[in-house]
């Protein structure tokens, strides 16, 4: 009888323990990472740093409803504060929304809206990702200080790697590049991305 129960012990842990995807993920967790991920999220905590060689360059940092915004190129070279609010509507019908709101300490708002899919991504042996341990957005519309900017179902989804998925903490991650190549140049245009979520409720 104690082997059968150590058993089933020994099964269930191995169960609870395939749950875990992401470095930082749970070592047990009841909920299915479709349950985890599905609601009302903020961003509470992040990190954008994006560079152009040739043209420009800019940093940004997300903390707790502030931000903070260094932008370089070829004439300009300055820092702007200001606040941010940053929500991810993430539904159980695989629909999703991103709605942010950036503004700056002279008063300038900027306003963006985004709508479309979200689905996890199969196992990548090549990239050596588990299954549903990436998670990507394909937007369907975009609008920017109230115009809209495309709509269309065509548009390339944007993948992030889930590093940690709790029911109350969900931290993201990406890395873009691109190589132009010209005749007589050649450059790497890169963006590396770093969000932590929280409830939508809860507070900073």
């Amino acid at each position: 009888m104690q082997n059968k129960i150590s058993l089933l012990l020994l099964i269930s842990l191995l169960s609870f323990s395939a749950c875990k995807k992401g470095e930082d993920d749970p070592f047990l967790s009841i909920y299915s990472r479709e349950k985890r991920i599905i609601g009302e999220w903020k961003v509470s905590e992040g990190e954008i740093r994006y560079k152009n060689p040739p043209y420009n360059a800019y940093y940004h940092n997300y903390n707790n409803g502030k931000i903070e915004i260094n932008f370089s190129d070829d004439y300009y070279n300055y820092i702007s504060k200001g606040t941010y609010y940053w929500y991810f509507s993430i539904k159980k019908d695989g629909k999703y929304s991103i709605s942010k709101t950036i503004t700056i300490t002279n008063g300038t708002s900027r306003v963006s809206m985004e709508e479309g899919f979200w689905y996890f991504l199969n196992k990548n042996k090549n990239n050596e990702y588990k299954n549903k341990e990436c998670i990507a957005f394909q937007p369907t519309k975009y609008t920017y200080q109230n115009v809209v900017n495309y709509e269309s179902e065509n548009r390339n989804p944007y993948v992030y790697l889930i590093t940690e998925l709790r029911n109350k903490k969900i931290v993201l991650k990406s890395n873009y590049s691109y190589i132009h190549n010209h005749p007589s140049d050649e450059y790497t245009e890169y963006q590396d991305e770093i969000i932590t979520m929280i409830p939508e409720d809860q507070d900073f």
